[in-house]
């Protein structure tokens, strides 16, 4: 190979996506191209540093390994999951209440309309039924 080996060429036999000629030809390459076998190096390291692989190394962690096991990760975790019952408990207790005062007023209302249909009930009511109905609405037990 002329110069260096690009980064699409080297960034492919990372990969192993090159064919068994274009390989052996990086290979003696690298092996005699102290620069070209740092970036290949460099290539190693950020895919393990990134994807977890054993690096050997106690301080090189993964990115999102170091992340989750982050005492404020946890911190924040704990804040969203313990805002998150609070609010929906807020919730369920608010419309709980709103739902028995509902009830409340509607059976106060059932019972308001029932007092005043009765009062108003009246003689007159009394005859158009009795018309429209016959004898059978004065003997009826199920008003």
């Amino acid at each position: 190979m002329n110069g260096h080996i690009d980064i699409k060429t080297l960034s492919e036999y990372f990969l192993n996506k090159l064919t068994r000629d274009e390989e052996t030809l990086v290979q003696e390459h690298i092996s005699s191209c102290p620069e070209c076998r740092k970036r290949l190096e460099a290539m190693r390291r950020l895919s393990q540093g990134i994807f977890g692989e054993d690096t050997g190394a106690a301080d090189i962690r993964p990115v999102f390994t170091r992340i989750i096991r982050s005492a404020w990760t946890k911190a924040a975790a704990a804040l969203i999951i313990v805002t998150g019952i609070g609010y929906f408990t807020y919730e369920t207790v608010s419309n709980r209440n709103n739902i028995v005062e509902q009830t409340r007023i509607q059976n106060s209302r059932d019972i308001e309309n029932e007092v005043f249909a009765i009062d108003t009930f009246d003689a007159e009511d009394s005859l158009y039924y009795q018309e429209k109905y016959g004898d059978d609405f004065l003997n009826s037990d199920s008003l």
